[in-house]
């Protein structure tokens, strides 16, 4: 049955009801701070979400109200109004849980060449000593850990807890090399088992891949550096870490591992080949 669009729905309307899920009160307090927040993430490559917002301010108080737990909703609330109004551009935040597939088409032979040469890329890790995987249990910190493998072109695994054994399988036979898996994920009892189980399970799945899964963050050790909040359970979250601590270590971990030579040749050649495909396109009608 073809469904008929409501041709009531107002930009007005969903305002509302975005309001509604925010409440004004709160709105009024916080939508200055969380509109800066989140400009300055996009501006540094760092795409936020109501999540990781809630911990970046937690504690916080403006007009008697202050950031806790909980209050995850009412900033995606605030977010989803501002968007409506314009302060904020869908393309500054990020989805954790939802996308949308789309599929490439060009203009024609010149468009289809101008883009290519804007996006071509060869294999960076073709002749480096190992591959490198992000894995991320902690949904707040995906646009974090979008930003590290942005650098330097590595997969990166939004894990959401333990794992699907769909994706588990998909982790497990694409490790044809030796590898590393970078892992981050909350400090707590079900954070801390949740690798080790996923590690478990990749090598029963396929008991060839050569890996070794490295906990990244966070750690003891970070708690007590960076003077992290333990909670009444002992607990500790992710998104808790100032973003680019995280940023920065894991950048400086994996310079570490990569062939620098090797590296540096291949983006060279890779410039080489985007300056050939761009005179192609000037060469086109």
């Amino acid at each position: 049955m073809r469904l008929e669009p409501s041709d009531q729905t107002t930009i007005a309307d969903l305002i509302k009801r975005s309001m509604a899920q925010a409440t004004q009160q709160f709105y009024d307090a916080f939508a200055d701070d969380i509109v800066v927040m989140i400009h300055q993430g996009y501006t540094n490559n760092i795409l936020h979400n109501p999540r990781l917002v809630m911990y970046k301010m937690m504690g916080r108080t403006r007009n008697g109200i202050t950031i806790e737990k909980g209050t995850e909703r009412k900033i995606s609330g605030v977010i989803n109004v501002m968007k409506y109004q314009g302060y904020i551009k869908n393309h500054w935040t990020i989805d954790t849980t939802r996308s949308i597939n789309t599929y490439n088409s060009f203009d024609g032979k010149k468009d289809g060449l101008n883009t290519l040469a804007d996006s071509f890329y060869l294999d960076r890790w073709k002749n480096q000593p190992m591959k490198i995987i992000l894995m991320c249990e902690a949904s707040g910190y995906l646009g974090v850990i979008k930003n590290i493998a942005d650098d330097f072109r590595v997969p990166y695994v939004p894990a959401k807890g333990d794992m699907s054994v769909q994706l588990k399988m998909e982790v497990a036979y694409s490790i044809t090399e030796p590898t590393i898996i970078l892992y981050y994920g909350d400090y707590d009892k079900k954070g801390i088992q949740i690798p080790k189980t996923i590690e478990g399970d990749i090598r029963a799945i396929n008991p060839d891949a050569d890996f070794t899964l490295v906990r990244m963050f966070l750690n003891e050790d970070h708690i007590i550096e960076y003077g992290l909040d333990i909670d009444s359970k002992g607990q500790v979250q992710l998104e808790q870490l100032e973003e680019n601590i995280a940023i920065n270590m894991s950048k400086e971990y994996i310079r570490g591992i990569i062939d620098e030579d090797a590296w540096n040749a291949c983006i060279d050649e890779e410039r080489s080949i985007r300056q050939q495909l761009t005179k192609e396109a000037e060469l086109c009608v």
